[in-house]
């Protein structure tokens, strides 16, 4: 692809863009309405990606969801030089894993700020195919979460796809810094910057961009969140190769943070792929039930015995006196094909990413 063409479809989707938002910005804030933003070619499932498939995030609303195409290059104004208008209206914004290409975090921060009254976003990006590329995005997710700044914003849903067998095919050997990593490490800048931007939500679920580990490091000693309900993270510490000793430091760290969450009704620390499932899991205490922690995993992991008194001691600051410490084994791995066979197994209670993005992951992987 010449940089001419790329240069006329950054104009064309500069111009439907500015003119989608320009029609949504008329729409009077009444209830909520769901923006879902998807960019794909209609060829795509005919040549290079013949195994998937793209789909409204909910098919019930399908005639009312609008597609538009966002340009990589925010600096070039959205139509005409122009900024784009602001679009009360919209409370929920989607950008899903079916946009095959990575939604930029310099296009994106601008893009945010057109909704006003946003509660809800979710993210769905690919994850690089190199280390040098995903150290530049990186700097711009930094940056991302240092502006985020929407005081309306209750939820933030990150999930970072990958597909194991083209990162796999895309990875020569020739040159390290070209090639993808095979398990993503974790940028603690952006980690710590995404901490920070999280205090005032109610709910967090962040996968395989944000690693727990660097989560609890970036803690400040100030630090409270007082709104929020529910966490979800993912952590590369969570895998049957890990050292035992540094998982129960990992799960002790975030009992730790816990007690920095008054409201806090439940915590998933999680991992998955390709022959391999995990989740530990804290649930505050419901009718009829005792707070408890639960292992399920497709390996074995002891909890030291400091770990449990940890989330024991946190549950007891909510006068919660009745608690319970559960073992889910799920068996052998070789029935998950991918992370997302990997989520239906661990029948995680927090939304991790769009359940329409978790479908096309398991289709997508079928061997």
């Amino acid at each position: 692809m010449t940089e001419e063409w790329v240069e006329e479809d950054g104009d064309i989707v500069r111009d439907i863009l500015g003119r989608g938002l320009t029609a949504l910005s008329k729409l009077n804030p009444e209830g909520r309405l769901t923006l879902d933003i998807s960019v794909y070619s209609p060829s795509d499932s005919e040549h290079h990606f013949r195994n998937i498939a793209f789909h409204p995030a909910d098919q019930r609303i399908s005639d009312t969801t609008f597609d538009f195409c966002v340009a990589s290059n925010a600096g070039h104004g959205w139509v005409d030089g122009t900024t784009a208008p602001a679009v009360p209206a919209a409370t929920n914004l989607l950008f899903r894993r079916q946009t095959r290409r990575r939604w930029e975090p310099n296009t994106l921060g601008p893009l945010i700020g057109c909704f006003p009254n946003l509660e809800e976003l979710h993210y769905e990006p690919w994850r690089e195919w190199g280390r040098l590329l995903q150290g530049f995005t990186d700097m711009g997710l930094k940056q991302l979460f240092k502006t985020l700044t929407v005081n309306t914003l209750k939820k933030i849903v990150i999930f970072e796809d990958l597909n194991e067998s083209l990162i796999a095919v895309n990875s020569t050997g020739i040159c390290k810094a070209l090639d993808a990593e095979p398990v993503r490490t974790a940028c603690a800048k952006v980690s710590a910057a995404f901490a920070a931007a999280s205090l005032s939500l109610e709910h967090i679920s962040a996968a395989f961009m944000i690693d727990a580990s660097l989560f609890w490091t970036a803690r400040q000693s100030d630090w409270v969140w007082e709104n929020l309900l529910s966490l979800s993270l993912t952590s590369r510490k969570l895998a049957p190769e890990a050292l035992p000793a540094s998982i129960n430091e990992m799960l002790y760290a975030a009992a730790q943070t816990a007690t920095k969450m008054p409201k806090l009704k439940i915590m998933e620390l999680w991992n998955g792929g390709l022959g391999h499932a995990s989740v530990f899991r804290y649930e505050n205490a419901k009718a009829g039930t005792p707070a408890r922690i639960t292992w399920r995993s497709s390996w074995d992991l002891q909890l030291d015995p400091r770990v449990t008194q940890a989330w024991k001691t946190m549950a007891g600051k909510h006068r919660i006196w009745e608690f319970e410490v559960r073992n889910e084994p799920l068996g052998s791995g070789e029935f998950l094909r991918s992370h997302g066979d990997a989520i239906k197994a661990l029948t995680l209670v927090n939304e991790v990413a769009c359940p329409v993005s978790l479908s096309q992951i398991r289709r997508e992987n079928i061997r």
